[in-house]
């Protein structure tokens, strides 16, 4: 019977020695498991930071194209509504131009003064708009000037403008319409 007691005793003794390290086991490998995860998630985290980054500055390259792309499309808009204007501008000019030649009424002049003021409404919009008159008429410049004809005139050295036929315009720094002119052979 003693013998008995001690065989028992002895695997009671084992046997929490074996759950410890069973357990251990256990923990490691749990541990090892939820270190891999861990490990892939900062994987993860670290991917989806970087696509974000970059989400992000695409995302804002795009707005600032997309601005720059709108100011180009009302910016070609405006001129091309001012070009437009510059026409019935010139028309305006060449009315009063005319009317200065002619005998004046007192009707005819109430007439005038209206016309007049409507033109004046039409260059001060110019004007606002910043819309500027080419005023370089000295040597023919193909950026601002559009040659008509080719004249003789001895009062002119060759490649001078020597009349213009119709007013020229920038707009923002470019060319809204060129200045028609002749041209001193």
């Amino acid at each position: 019977m003693t013998n008995t007691i001690k065989i028992k005793k002895t695997m009671t003794e084992k046997q929490p020695s074996q759950k410890a390290t069973e357990l251990n086991d256990e923990q490691i490998e749990t541990n090892d498991m939820l270190q891999e995860e861990l490990d892939n998630c900062k994987i993860e985290v670290a991917e989806w930071k970087d696509k974000f980054v970059r989400l992000n500055a695409d995302f804002e390259n795009f707005k600032k194209r997309t601005l720059e792309q709108q100011r180009l499309w009302i910016g070609t808009a405006q001129a091309e509504i001012l070009t437009d204007l510059l026409t019935v501008i010139d028309n305006f000019e060449r009315a009063l131009t005319e009317h200065e030649k002619q005998e004046k009424t007192p009707e005819s002049k109430a007439w005038i003064e209206g016309f007049t003021l409507i033109y004046q409404s039409l260059v001060a919009l110019l004007d606002k708009f910043g819309v500027e008159e080419i005023t370089q008429h000295d040597t023919f410049n193909p950026t601002y000037h559009e040659a008509l004809v080719q004249v003789d005139s001895p009062d002119h050295e060759a490649g001078s403008i020597v009349e213009v036929m119709q007013k020229g315009y920038r707009f923002k720094d470019k060319v809204l319409r060129p200045a028609k002119v002749s041209v001193a052979k």
